[in-house]
């Protein structure tokens, strides 16, 4: 009996030490409200994952880097006072609300992605992979007299086409280009080994509860700017 009891016992440990903890929120805009997307944690034995997914008008999530941070109190009052939630986190001394830099794009979007190792024997690094590169050229469309657009998706056998309705008299239509939306979103996402977790969502060093702030940083000193959107971090499981 006694070792059926200490099975029950280890597995229900195993079973805490592996499940996925998660916490999240949606950001609204500073003194604003207005919703532009969400921060998730989640934590899951050794691996941790930070999501920070926005949208946003570009005039307030201007183009650039801007900083992530924790801080030490939650947001207070609607709309959303985000200069109200005191510095950033910290227990003892030590920082523990700095998530570094976000970039966003030109049309106000942020993906940024954190993707965790906890190693406590391993050499910290951190590499980070950013949106690729997209062939864009324009698009070949037939131009009709009347304004319709077809696509082209074989320009020689158009342009045979439109020489043999010229030369039947009949109604051609002219070949024509036009520069498609060739806009690619900003993404990065950031690999991290690191010797201790990089944030913490249950015990004393935790971040639940607390809000999570985008602030403007300052593209020429590098000091943060104007808080842009925030939200309090809660427990999603």
């Amino acid at each position: 009996m006694f070792s059926s009891l200490l099975a029950v016992i280890l597995m229900t440990a195993l079973v805490a030490s592996t499940s996925s903890l998660r916490a999240s929120c949606e950001m609204r805009l500073h003194n604003n409200g207005t919703k532009i997307g969400k921060v998730t944690f989640t934590s899951r034995g050794n691996n941790q994952r930070i999501e920070v997914i926005l949208k946003g008008d570009p005039e307030k999530i201007t183009q650039g880097y801007h900083t992530l941070t924790v801080r030490s109190r939650a947001v207070q009052g609607k709309p959303a006072n985000c200069e109200n939630t005191g510095d950033i986190f910290k227990k003892g001394g030590t920082v523990l609300g700095d998530f570094g830099g976000v970039r966003a794009g030109e049309r106000g979007e942020v993906n940024q992605y954190h993707i965790i190792t906890v190693d406590p024997d391993a050499m910290e690094e951190i590499w980070g992979v950013a949106e690729g590169v997209i062939q864009c050229p324009p698009v070949a469309l037939k131009v009709w007299p009347d304004g319709r657009e077809e696509k082209i998706k074989d320009l020689d056998q158009a342009e045979i086409d439109m020489y043999r309705l010229l030369t039947e008299g009949k109604e051609s239509f002219f070949i024509g280009y036009k520069e498609p939306d060739c806009y690619l979103p900003v993404s990065n996402k950031d690999v991290h080994t690191l010797n201790e977790p990089m944030f913490y969502l249950r015990g004393k060093k935790s971040i639940v509860g607390k809000a999570v702030a985008l602030r403007a940083q300052n593209d020429e000193s590098g000091e943060s700017g104007e808080m842009i959107a925030c939200c309090t971090l809660r427990r999603d499981n």
